[in-house]
């Protein structure tokens, strides 16, 4: 075990680097709004590509540092390693996500060439990232065993990816002594990474110029127009928004696929012997509102009013009814909730095999989707980040998402630890009254929205 560690986290901080990397790269580095913006303040090209390298730098690196820190813990309390490893492994913590990230930005830039010109090009991106978790779901479930059969997989596993990626090689072999190992590694991805710093920096304007320059097509011809309701055509538009950004997708969408995902491996797969650890009665009080957390897991709702940034002056000018937009923003997330929540209860009765507790599992997943999809609009327009530079600030660093995680998490784990202390009938007398509540919590935030005038949002 001891041996496979360094070489283990070398793969795993190098494939989270390349996939935080790779699809955000192009739009960072080379994104047309914030070029035009930028290119006309009297600061140098090589500046405003420093910055772009550190702030994804920075994410990487903070995961590298989070994931190091917990091997060097439990490293340190079985106390099987020289001191060397200690301090090799810390500097490695900076350095690991280095070299992946310079393979990500040169193959996301390649990608954001490719696409930037595509209509359909953030379906490519949400694809992409779709395949790589059905992979991992798919790897994940195969890794079943004792101890020892795990820790043959894993080292037959890493020994095959040494091969194919030397530098996590080179670093574990440098980790457990050999100075020329670890100075190879370190000096390389220190290199490579600076390397292709100075040929963006170098070439910034002409890589941004023929990255984002189109020419415009002569074939556009004039097609029958046709009339909707207004509340169609918010919807209409809230649903392309969505589908426009591949970071808003696969960050939204993660939450709905695990509520899908970890019944279906209770049921086929060999974590199901987990449930022969609790009596069926404990379960069926746990199981609905663990599905509950996964699907209010990030809301497309806390993020809807957000992402129209410096442009919700329009949505203010539109002759509509607030309650129209209001509307068109909760459809949009319960298009994609309301399915998960059916099939994830559904695939979870037959993992429960109980119809004691069959109305609860399906009900409870349903009220907490639209509970949540009304909560992440009311903290959204209770907290609103109307000034941004990247989408990625909205849907993954902004203050409601992350009191949205915080609600969804206690109210999902509240109730079955209150449900712990009863029994029989009176369990079922409690989850109706749970229902009760969060449809009247759902109904009071509902009509406070809809009577608010969208003026009310930009004064906070």
């Amino acid at each position: 075990m001891t041996a496979i560690i360094p070489a283990y986290l070398a793969v795993v901080i190098s494939l989270l680097s390349f996939m935080f990397t790779v699809f955000s790269a192009g739009p960072t580095l080379f994104s047309t709004k914030s070029y035009e913006f930028l290119i006309t303040l009297p600061v140098k090209p090589a500046a405003i590509v420093i910055s772009r390298f550190l702030s994804m730098y920075f994410i990487d690196m903070s995961v590298s540092v989070m994931a190091t820190a917990t091997v060097l813990v439990v490293c340190g309390i079985m106390g099987v390693v020289s001191p060397w490893f200690y301090i090799s492994m810390a500097l490695g913590a900076f350095i690991l996500p280095l070299l992946p990230m310079t393979a990500a930005m040169i193959v996301g830039t390649g990608i954001y060439a490719i696409t930037s010109r595509m209509r359909r090009k953030n379906m490519m991106q949400i694809l992409f990232s779709m395949t790589f978790l059905a992979v991992y779901f798919v790897y994940m479930q195969n890794l079943s065993g004792t101890d020892e059969e795990l820790v043959t997989a894993v080292g037959d596993l890493i020994g095959t990816v040494t091969k194919v990626y030397p530098p996590a090689f080179w670093f574990s072999e440098g980790v457990f002594g050999s100075v020329i190992s670890y100075l190879l590694f370190f000096f390389l991805s220190i290199a490579l990474f600076l390397a292709f710093a100075l040929v963006v920096g170098k070439f910034y304007q002409k890589l941004c110029t023929s990255l984002v320059s189109q020419s415009a097509k002569r074939n556009y011809i004039m097609k029958t127009q046709k009339g909707t309701s207004a509340f169609r055509a918010c919807f209409y538009r809230e649903r392309k928004r969505y589908f426009a950004s591949s970071v808003y997708v696969m960050n939204t969408l993660v939450g709905y696929i695990m509520a899908v995902v970890l019944p279906v491996l209770l049921l086929f797969g060999d974590m199901g012997a987990v449930l022969h650890l609790f009596a069926s009665d404990t379960i069926g009080k746990i199981a609905p509102f663990v599905m509950a957390v996964f699907l209010n897991m990030s809301p497309t709702t806390v993020s809807a009013f957000s992402l129209e940034g410096k442009h919700f002056w329009l949505t203010q000018s539109l002759p509509l009814h607030t309650k129209d937009i209001i509307n068109a923003k909760l459809l949009v997330n319960l298009m994609l909730a309301l399915p998960s929540a059916v099939l994830s209860s559904a695939v979870l009765f037959f993992v429960i095999g109980s119809t004691a507790y069959a109305v609860w599992i399906f009900v409870i997943p349903l009220i907490y989707v639209i509970f949540g999809s009304v909560l992440g609009l009311w903290i959204n327009m209770k907290a609103p980040m109307m000034v941004w530079d990247m989408e990625a600030q909205v849907i993954k660093q902004s203050k409601a998402v992350l009191i949205m995680m915080l609600f969804a998490f206690a109210s999902a784990v509240i109730p079955p630890i209150l449900l712990s202390f009863i029994s029989g009938i009176w369990v079922h007398l409690a989850m109706f009254s749970i229902v009760l509540l969060i449809l009247g919590l759902t109904l009071i935030m509902y009509q406070k929205l809809v009577s608010m005038h969208l003026n009310d949002l930009l004064e906070k």
